[in-house]
């Protein structure tokens, strides 16, 4: 497969169908080509369209009906049916055409043939039987009469799609774009949208940029390194640490040398469009964390599913890293002077530059955010539009510039009948203030997907009522509602459901778009440690690990894999689990990732019940799974809980807008006011969905 040159550059440029000699003059008037495409769509095109499209069922438009709001073809025809506007028929139909390469690319032609000859998805069936048909043939005559670059499929690609479309997309599609794999004719956001001529294999720019815009997903656009891209790991193969793939356990490129599982053409191009990819957006490989912040108080549970107050006492710290200890940094002690406080739930900014967090002192009734800019201390307290009251808790930074941000404010009581049901929100640097969620059940955990098909989106926990018990859910949803960067554009059951009564808290993304989790021993536990597994929801649901009892069904609640209904195995032979375990106690909470994939998290210590102490991890991908390792302590303090570990770094540099937002105060110790600059992303280039951690 190539990707198609246009007509001007092949060896026999001349158009079938007419002769250039006698349009020497028109030509320099600019208006050969267009009498000659207008004639040839009056005398080959309209025909075919009248004949077998243009019905008011079908892409006909009938008087008076407004054209819709689509991209689809759309031809208006008169009270008898016929084609009322030649020049509106021939516009239209243009938009569906490609002229810089074979006209049998034009959707306009393909659409309606065969599966085999690359033909649908098509609601009206088939109307061409294939390129040969006269029918198909006469359409075909008629782009070539068009002027090269007139069609709507004609797109000029940017460097990066053309780099795609002529290093990766060939090599990929010939692996995997199969189907029943990721082929064309399948229904999974996974699917390259390609239809390669049979004779050369040429691929049209449209289906380079739609094949483009999919699989970018897949890459890693965030951590230290692209070989971490989920485009790569699902095709290493078992035996060279990738993850679990549905296409088998083997290797997608078997001509790699041993012990160099991507040292072959298709992985290296694919790593040179991943760094090109990386270079756009400002962003290099090998990065790492320079330090992270931390909290430390008392002892205490906290309440899993509502914001409720906790022993005051603890506060935010920084600490370089690697970490040594005893050079820690209390920055929150000076907002508070006079009296405690309880401060939780830090999130680093994408920039690095900043932490955002929970704080209510001891005679505060509701918990704020808070902002403080590490490299001078200067702090501030969020504003929030006036008349809005209640808590925020859990903050984290959203790809468009907001905070999302758990509240209470709206006093609803949730339908559990445990009090008020936190909501989500959003709230930008002025204090704008939009609510994300209107449920009576409470949603918590908030934290953005970095990558793969859900990238950008955001993903939180939610406790409802289960067809057995109590259950937590994950679910997920974009803020932009942008189907151009996102397979879905409203809200979806991500994972939950079907592990009742095991119950999904907090979900962090890796970078080959897994994610782990969090995972308690049932939704009604006030402690919100659970047990670590690790996710990819793409795998497809799990079955419920279930027994029948005098007629009840009872769940079987351990941490092993699910194996099935009542013992017995899955009708589909190649199902794979979608979460794996990486232990068997609930004694972690608040994890998350470094950009090499490792993680932080606190751990209940085994000595010093209820003392979490933070400990850093690593997750390597076995033959029978992924697996925990390097499990190391950091920090530990007699006494005290230390929580919410997060590393400071830069997420994206180049797309941050150096121009500063309106003057807003901070808080300091000695009480002075200074400006901060939001630092939003205001690139044209690429998506806010790229700053997703």
């Amino acid at each position: 497969m190539q990707l198609a040159r246009t007509r001007r550059g092949r060896a026999a440029p001349r158009r079938r169908g007419w002769s250039w000699a006698p349009c020497v003059l028109s030509l320099l008037l600019g208006a050969c080509a267009q009498a000659d495409g207008k004639s040839q769509f009056e005398r080959l095109a309209m025909p075919v369209l009248q004949s077998r499209c243009v019905t008011t069922a079908c892409h006909g438009l009938g008087a008076g009906e407004a054209l819709p709001n689509s991209s689809g073809l759309f031809i208006r025809v008169g009270a008898d049916g016929a084609i009322a506007s030649q020049s509106q028929a021939r516009s239209a139909a243009l938009q569906h055409v490609y002229t810089r390469g074979p006209a049998e690319l034009s959707s306009l032609l393909r659409v309606p043939m065969p599966s085999r000859f690359g033909g649908g998805p098509h609601f009206g069936g088939v109307l061409l039987q294939g390129p040969q048909e006269a029918a198909a043939r006469d359409l075909m005559r008629w782009i070539e009469s068009e002027a090269v670059g007139s069609g709507g499929e004609d797109l000029d690609l940017s460097t990066l799609e053309a780099q795609f479309g002529r290093e990766v997309l060939p090599q990929l599609a010939q692996r995997c774009a199969r189907a029943q794999c990721h082929g064309p004719s399948d229904v999974a956001t996974t699917a390259f949208s390609v239809h390669p001529t049979a004779a050369t294999g040429e691929l049209s720019e449209v289906d380079v940029r739609a094949s483009y815009l999919t699989v970018r997903k897949f890459l890693d656009l965030w951590s230290d390194d692209p070989a971490r891209s989920r485009l790569l790991r699902k095709a290493l193969g078992a035996a060279d640490g990738g993850i679990t793939h549905r296409g088998g356990a083997g290797t997608a490129f078997p001509e790699a040398p041993a012990g160099a599982p991507l040292d072959a053409p298709l992985p290296r191009a694919i790593l040179r469009w991943a760094r090109a990819e990386r270079a756009a957006l400002g962003i290099g490989s090998a990065r790492k964390p320079t330090s992270i912040v931390y909290v430390r108080g008392p002892v205490s549970a906290r309440e899993p599913f509502r914001i409720a107050h906790e022993p005051t006492g603890s506060d935010l710290f920084l600490t370089a890293w690697p970490v040594v200890p005893g050079r820690e940094a209390n920055l929150s002690a000076a907002l508070h002077p006079a009296e405690a406080a309880e401060v939780r739930d830090p999130a680093v900014s994408h920039d690095g530059r900043a932490v955002t967090f929970t704080m209510r002192k001891a005679h505060d009734p509701e918990f704020s955010l808070y902002e403080i800019e590490l490299a001078t201390r200067k702090a501030r307290r969020l504003p929030v539009q006036a008349g809005i009251t209640g808590s925020f808790v859990q903050p984290v930074y959203a790809p468009d510039g907001r905070w999302v941000a758990v509240w209470d404010g709206h006093g609803h009581a949730g339908e559990d009948a445990d009090g008020i049901a936190p909501e989500l929100v959003a709230l930008d640097a002025h204090g704008r203030f939009e609510q994300l969620t209107f449920t009576p059940a409470p949603e918590v955990a908030p934290a953005f997907l970095a990558s793969g098909k859900t990238r950008g989106e955001l993903i939180f926990a939610s406790r409802r009522t289960g067809q057995w018990s109590a259950e937590s859910v994950l679910f997920r949803f974009p803020l932009d509602h942008d189907p151009r960067f996102h397979a879905e554009t409203e809200y979806h059951a991500h994972f939950g459901s079907s592990v009742a009564a095991l119950a999904p808290l907090r979900a962090q993304d890796l970078p080959d778009g897994r994610q782990v989790v969090v995972v308690l021993p049932n939704a009604l536990l006030h402690d919100d440690r659970g047990v670590l597994g690790v996710l990819d929801r793409s795998l497809g649901p799990a079955l419920a690990d279930v027994s029948v009892a005098a007629g009840n069904v009872v769940l079987q609640q351990t941490y092993g894999p699910p194996v099935g209904w009542q013992g017995s195995q899955p009708s589909y032979g190649g199902y794979r689990p979608p979460l794996s375990w990486l232990g068997t106690e609930p004694r972690y909470r608040d994890l998350s990732v470094l950009p090499d994939g490792s993680l932080l998290l606190a751990m209940d210590d085994a000595a010093h019940p209820g003392e979490d102490l933070i400990a850093h991890a690593r997750i390597v991908d076995t033959a029978s799974g992924p697996q925990l390792r390097e499990l190391t302590p950091l920090l530990q303090e007699s006494g005290f809980a230390l929580r919410s570990a997060v590393a400071v770094y830069a997420r994206r540099t180049k797309t941050m807008s150096t121009k500063a937002s309106p003057t807003l105060p901070w808080i300091t110790a000695s009480s002075t006011c200074a400006t901060w600059p939001c630092w939003p992303c205001s690139s044209a280039a690429s998506h806010p969905m790229d700053r997703a951690t």
